[in-house]
């Protein structure tokens, strides 16, 4: 839910409502305006940032402790 916009938490399914690119695109710009390749690529590269950026933040802590 960290990743999900505080005013979205509340929808039906608030995971469609992260923000996957710089532009604010998600799931459900995808679903509406784009292309099921469009959306797999734009996760793809979401999901691998994020667990980069979470790798990173943890070495960080893992170093200091």
């Amino acid at each position: 839910m960290d990743f999900v916009p505080e005013g979205r938490r509340d929808t039906q399914f608030p995971c469609r409502h992260i923000h996957l690119t710089e532009r604010g695109e998600t799931v459900t710009t995808f679903y509406e305006w784009g292309t099921e390749e469009e959306l797999e690529a734009a996760l793809q590269k979401w999901l691998r940032k994020t667990i980069e950026e979470l790798e990173a933040g943890d070495q960080a802590r893992w170093q200091t402790a």
